[in-house]
C-alpha cells in the first residue's frame, strides 16, 4: 500500500535522512522515539505536507506529491490527526462529524455520526459546541472527523496524549474495532511505547531523523538492540555479578529464587514509593549500583532480589 524510498527532508537545523520502509494493506504500524527525533515531520511528509529533498513516497504505486505540485496539500485517500485539531469550533460535536459526510444520504449520515460518537465516547456531548470541549475531548472529536470518510490510511500523531486513562482504554478498543471493520491501515507516531504496543505489533524506532530498527514489539521489549531502544520502552537496570554485566527490566525480578531467576542481588538500602497501581522501589545494591524496581504487589524492605541471566550486549 505504502512504500517510502530513501526519504530525505531538511529544514532549519533538522533533517530526515535515508528513511525507507513499507506498509501493507490493513496493517497497523507505530513509530516511536524521543521528542525531536523526527516522528511528526515524517508523518506530515507521508501525508504530502512537505516537499522532499530526496527519495519518494509511493501510495498504491503512485508518487505522493508535495505542496509545490498540488493546489491543496494532503493526500485525498489519507487522513492526518495531529495536535492542530482543525475543528469547526462554532459547530456542535455532532455537526463536526456530519459535515464531513454530507455527500451521503440523510439516514447514512445519521448512522455514521452515531457510530463515531460511540467510537470516541462523545455521545453525551453531541450538542455541545466544539470550542467548549476540553483538550482531550477535542482530540477525540478530531479523531472521529478523520474516520468519518473512512480513509484508506490513517496517520496519527500522539492521538491519546490528552485523553484521560479511563476514556483512553475504552476508545482504544472501539477505535481498533473500527479500523479492523473497515480495513483501515494506520501509522501512529508516539513517544509512549505502551500506546504503540497497544495499537501495533510492528514497531519502527526513530532516532535523530533516521529509522534505526523495524521489529516485532515482543522482540523489542524482551531483547532491545541498544541503550536507546531499552530506554524508550520503559528503561532497564544494569548490574555486575561475577565480573559480568546483567541487564533487566524494572519489573523483571523475583523476591525468591525460581526457574529463570537465579542471579542473586543483595540490596543495601531501598526507598519505596506507592503510586496507586504500582509500587516503585529505588534500591542500592551491595556493589553501590542504583536500580529501580516496579511491582503491582506491595514491596517493603527488600534485602535481596533474583534476576534472569540476561545480557543485552548493547553496542551503545
Amino acid at each position: 500500500m505504502l512504500e517510502i524510498r530513501e526519504l530525505g527532508l531538511k529544514y532549519a537545523e533538522f533533517e530526515l535522512k535515508d528513511i525507507s520502509f513499507h506498509l501493507k494493506n490493513g496493517e497497523r504500524l507505530s513509530i516511536i522515539g524521543l521528542s525531536g527525533s523526527g516522528k511528526s515531520s515524517l508523518l506530515k511528509s507521508i501525508y504530502g505536507l512537505f516537499d522532499l529533498h530526496n527519495g519518494e513516497i509511493l501510495f498504491d504505486n503512485l508518487r505522493v506529491k508535495g505542496p509545490a505540485e498540488v493546489l491543496i496539500p494532503g493526500h485525498p485517500r489519507m487522513k492526518l490527526v495531529d495536535q492542530n485539531f482543525a475543528l469547526d469550533n462554532y459547530h456542535s460535536v455532532g455537526e463536526n462529524i456530519s459535515n464531513r459526510i454530507l455527500h451521503l444520504d440523510k439516514e447514512d449520515i445519521y448512522q455514521k455520526k452515531e457510530e463515531l460518537l460511540h467510537v470516541v465516547n462523545l455521545k453525551p456531548y453531541e450538542d455541545q459546541l466544539a470550542h467548549t470541549l476540553s483538550g482531550g475531548q477535542k482530540q477525540r472529536l478530531a479523531l472521529a472527523r478523520s474516520l468519518a470518510q473512512i480513509p484508506e490510511l490513517l496517520l496519527l500523531d500522539e492521538p491519546f496524549s490528552q485523553i484521560d486513562l479511563m476514556n483512553k482504554f475504552e476508545i482504544e478498543k472501539s477505535l481498533f474495532d473500527y479500523l479492523d471493520r473497515y480495513a483501515i491501515s494506520t501509522i501512529m507516531v508516539t513517544h509512549d511505547y505502551q500506546d504503540a504496543f497497544t495499537l501495533s505489533d510492528r514497531i519502527l524506532i526513530m532516532e535523530n531523523g533516521r529509522i534505526s530498527n523495524d521489529l516485532d514489539k515482543v522482540d523489542l521489549y524482551e531483547n532491545p538492540n541498544s541503550h536507546y531502544e531499552a530506554m524508550i520502552t520503559g528503561g532497564y537496570n544494569e548490574i555486575q555479578f561475577n565480573h559480568k554485566n546483567y541487564n533487566f527490566r524494572k519489573n523483571e525480578f523475583r523476591l525468591v529464587e525460581e526457574n529463570g531467576f537465579s542471579i542473586e542481588v543483595e540490596i543495601e538500602q531501598n526507598e519505596v514509593l506507592y503510586l496507586g497501581a504500582k509500587f516503585v522501589c529505588k534500591a542500592i545494591t551491595k556493589r553501590g549500583e542504583t536500580i529501580i524496581l516496579e511491582s503491582s504487589s506491595p514491596i517493603k524492605s527488600v534485602k535481596k532480589i533474583y534476576i534472569p541471566e540476561k545480557d543485552y550486549q548493547f553496542a551503545n
